[in-house]
């Protein structure tokens, strides 16, 4: 239990904050502005949250018949929005898969030089590579420092972001 909960507690007691627990504000819609058309992706509202004791914002998104919501303690709103916007993109067009094709591409290695040196087999290289799958932390930042010695850390960044935007 986190400090602002437990002074949350001692304050009002825990039936306020059972009470409080299932607050919120009416949704606004979040859409997502197409050349030809405006689609609505998502949701957002004000929640009260448990665990912060506080109000957030929390976006939703949905994308093939799946919602995915995430808490934000910001308090700017349009940060919630930018995170379902964005979700709804990397989810609707993936573009990992791609990415990998096109380093392993440039790079001298092949797929099994890749797969012997990362620790994992090459059934899990191709899987990456057709956008099955992601790798975990690790393999990814073996991934990294093999294909982009110099500069890793800037593609790792870059790449960790696209695989949490792609992950559901």
């Amino acid at each position: 239990m986190n400090k602002r909960r437990r002074n949350y507690i001692k304050e009002n007691g825990r039936n306020k904050l059972r009470e409080m627990s299932n607050k919120r504000t009416p949704p606004k819609p979040i859409v997502l502005d197409q050349f030809d058309y405006v689609k609505q992706i998502g949701e957002l509202c004000k929640v009260w949250s448990p665990t912060y004791c506080t109000w957030v914002w929390e976006a939703s998104c949905q994308v093939n018949g799946l919602i995915l919501r995430k808490e934000f303690c910001e308090p700017d709103p349009l940060v919630a929005v930018r995170w379902s916007q964005e979700k709804f993109k990397a989810i609707s067009n993936p573009q990992f898969a791609t990415m990998m094709q096109a380093a392993i591409a440039n790079s001298e290695f092949t797929i099994e030089d890749i797969a012997d040196a990362i620790g994992i087999s090459k059934n899990g290289i191709s899987k990456w590579i057709s956008g099955d799958t992601h790798p975990t932390v690790p393999s990814l930042l073996r991934l990294c420092k093999m294909l982009y010695p110099i500069k890793w850390e800037e593609h790792y960044l870059t790449l960790s972001k696209v695989v949490e935007m792609e992950r559901i």
